[in-house]
């Protein structure tokens, strides 16, 4: 729950001994590390109008927390968009809007993580 704080910096000597201000900072950067569990997305109903799935746990398949999102991508005929989904109870559901005129080809679902959860992807699911 507790994420790691890393950083690092650089620090140069003067060489002029006239100046006497000794070592003198040049930079860094500090990092925030997230940890998280393995997580998998997956579909359970995908069709040309709505697209339904589920994230969970890798490890013994539990909930996700809620309120996490989603991105789901989508293959028109002629052009790929994406539309935005919230997790709750380790699903989620999105009506898939049309773009163009034609049949969807294909979708994928980008979970974005949330606290504690990694992300992950559910692969191209053909439609």
């Amino acid at each position: 729950g507790v994420p790691n704080l890393v950083s690092v910096e650089g620090w140069a000597r003067v060489p002029q001994a006239e100046e006497c201000l000794g070592r003198v900072p040049t930079g860094g950067a500090c990092l925030s590390v997230q940890a998280g569990r393995a997580t998998a997305t997956r579909f359970i109903e995908a069709g040309q109008q709505m697209v339904i799935g589920e994230v969970s746990f890798v490890d013994n398949g539990s909930q996700v927390p809620d309120g996490g999102t989603v991105l789901i991508e989508v293959q028109g005929k002629e052009s790929t968009w994406t539309v935005t989904a919230q997790v709750a109870n380790s699903h989620f559901r999105s009506e898939l809007q049309h773009r163009e005129e034609g049949e969807l080809r294909w979708v994928i679902a980008h979970y974005l993580g949330g606290f504690g959860a990694s992300p992950s992807g559910s692969g191209r699911l053909e439609l």
